[in-house]
């Protein structure tokens, strides 16, 4: 049975909550609205009537239409962010970018260096991550993260030449087997 109340599903979309789903026979399952009543209650959103919908609906509108306190977003992607009038964006490097609101809102433009840039609006500034459209994880297979701390890999961020390896001081001491 579908959820009859086009508010509560609204709201549930608006908080990630399903309120239908496949089971493993790829079927559609309908969630029940005290289910969804019960899971909208445990992230802290009272959905016990329509007035408490209505109310937390509107204050995630109020909140989805605040500028966020951050934006991360891939090279390859723009972002439409709510804001309104003009707004600086000046990248890591030190270039200055002008943008300007439309209808929809304030949209940050794909393509821009990986790196953190400020976005400076009328409400204030806005710290703008951009990070590779791809992660790849190790040749080897090992499924374990590289060493983002190894010269290596701080070389290839910024497109220089790795820097030598440091030779160890260390020394390996094979002894035989119960000899220490």
């Amino acid at each position: 049975m579908r959820i009859d109340n086009p508010a509560l599903v609204e709201l549930a979309a608006a908080y990630g909550v399903a309120t239908e789903y496949l089971d493993q026979l790829q079927r559609s399952v309908q969630v029940t609205e005290e289910s969804v009543v019960a899971v909208l209650g445990a992230l802290g959103v009272d959905a016990s009537s329509p007035t408490a919908i209505r109310d937390a609906l509107a204050a995630e509108h109020d909140r989805a239409a605040e500028a966020p306190p951050i934006v991360v977003l891939r090279s390859a992607e723009h972002r439409t962010l709510h804001i309104r009038g003009l707004a600086r964006l000046t990248l890591e490097a030190g270039e200055s970018r002008k943008l300007t609101a439309t209808d929809e809102g304030l949209t940050i433009p794909a393509g821009l260096p990986l790196g953190w840039h400020r976005l400076d609006t009328s409400d204030g500034e806005i710290p703008v991550v951009v990070v590779p459209a791809v992660v790849l994880g190790p040749a080897d297979g090992s499924g374990d993260p590289p060493d983002c701390s190894s010269p290596l890999h701080a070389a290839s961020a910024t497109n220089e030449a790795p820097a030598p390896p440091r030779s160890s001081t260390r020394r390996v001491v094979r002894t035989p087997m119960g000899r220490a």
